[in-house]
């Protein structure tokens, strides 16, 4: 599936929870940043102090969604593996799994 459709979908999903448009914007270009960011550890060599400002950022990011999940009354559960969505967000017995736009194909070109 394409990201536009996954995106639409999870957008969809976030109104069924009462996400706000706003913050359903915030959460996944938040998921962006986190998807590259494993991409990229993943990938490529990287000097410790590079990998430590992705750390540092990675975990803004995560407080940033467990901030915006807790108005909500929703429980974020990050994975971390650049194969998956980043994370997804609980919803009881539901879960919104919430994608994240990786770098294109042509990056990793050799």
């Amino acid at each position: 599936m394409s990201y536009q459709k996954d995106r639409e979908r999870t957008m969809q999903e976030f109104g069924r929870a009462g996400i706000s448009y706003t913050d359903g914007c915030t959460l996944l270009r938040r998921a962006t940043r986190l998807q590259r960011s494993s991409e990229a550890r993943c990938s490529f060599e990287m000097s410790e102090r590079d990998q430590k400002r992705l750390e540092d950022r990675d975990k803004r990011d995560e407080q940033t969604v467990a901030a915006i999940a807790g108005q909500y009354g929703l429980t974020a559960d990050f994975q971390g593996d650049p194969r998956g969505c980043p994370f997804t967000l609980l919803v009881e017995n539901q879960a919104i799994y919430v994608p994240g736009r990786g770098y294109p194909a042509r990056v990793f070109a050799c």
